[in-house]
């Protein structure tokens, strides 16, 4: 809302929405969490559980089965990008006139707005994106703006169909190159689930420098490839070695954790994409299959 010059007359009402209604009954309430010296929703002499509560009539009002109340919006959709599993450097579509806690949702997940068209209805225009779609979009992210919803029809109409095959696709290359090099004893990551997976290609090798070998020989062949986390443990980061969250709370830091170690690091991890084509599966499993023996690729 635009901020009116000094000498304009007091407005007649106040567009707080929400807090326009704000009470005697609200008051009571949130005093009634004050007295019980129980401000956080797991601890405190007297919990009252309101979080718990308003949780359960939120996701009954939306007719969903479940629902997680946090501090804002913008922890909400960081939480959802987060949750949905959005790659690092991984691309969001976002309408071009936004709060600015939408792109902040992406930069704290560790991806990258992409920015588009509004329409006259000031949300995204649903034909004004589709161009920017590459292989590194990983959402669009529609926003309701100004109590008026987006339109959400073609949006979930250009991806939502279109996961199924996506994911068919991408178990049907992961195997067909391990039933291509069925004959080379390989050593696949072992998936409890191979229908319930995305698609995966990870080998397991005999150390860490026979991955290493193996991840410059693929990425010369033009075939992405690397170790997660390039072989470093979660407690091995230096946001989490230190042993204490920056709230001041402290944990017993782990030993060496000498299997994971063992495990991560000698894991060589194979990108594959639902558009790729048969030809490029082709050269995959040549690149894997020279890298392997050592023999020249084709």
């Amino acid at each position: 809302m635009t901020t009116p010059p000094p000498d304009s007359p007091a407005p007649r009402y106040e567009p707080l929405r929400g807090l326009a209604l704000w009470g005697e009954e609200e008051k009571a309430a949130a005093l009634e969490v004050l007295e019980s010296r129980s401000l956080f929703r797991y601890y405190g002499p007297a919990p009252l559980h309101r979080v718990d509560a308003f949780e359960e009539r939120f996701a009954a009002l939306a007719g969903a089965p479940h629902a997680v109340a946090v501090s804002s919006g913008t922890a909400a959709l960081t939480c959802a990008l987060i949750g949905l599993g959005i790659p690092e450097g991984a691309e969001v579509i976002v309408p071009a006139a936004t709060f600015l806690g939408c792109v902040n949702a992406v930069v704290a997940a560790r991806g990258v707005p992409v920015f588009a068209d509004i329409d006259e209805s000031l949300t995204l225009d649903p034909t004004a994106w589709e161009h920017l779609v590459t292989d590194r979009t990983f959402a669009v992210m529609p926003v309701h703006l100004h109590q008026a919803a987006a339109d959400l029809d073609p949006v979930l109409a250009v991806q939502l169909e279109r996961l199924p095959p996506m994911l068919r696709r991408l178990r049907d290359i992961a195997r067909t190159v391990r039933a291509d090099l069925a004959d080379l004893g390989l050593r696949w990551r072992p998936l409890p689930d191979e229908e319930g997976s995305g698609g995966d290609l990870t080998l397991l090798l005999d150390d860490r420098m026979a991955a290493r070998r193996l991840v410059t020989a693929l990425t010369a062949a033009g075939v992405p490839a690397g170790t997660l986390y390039q072989g470093r443990l979660v407690h091995q980061n230096p946001a989490v070695r230190t042993g204490r969250t920056p709230w001041g709370t402290g944990w017993q830091a782990p030993g060496r954790l000498r299997a994971s170690e063992a495990i991560l690091g000698r894991s060589v991890t194979v990108g594959l994409g639902a558009a790729m084509t048969d030809d490029d599966v082709a050269h995959l499993a040549k690149s894997l299959r020279a890298a392997v023996t050592g023999a020249p690729g084709e």
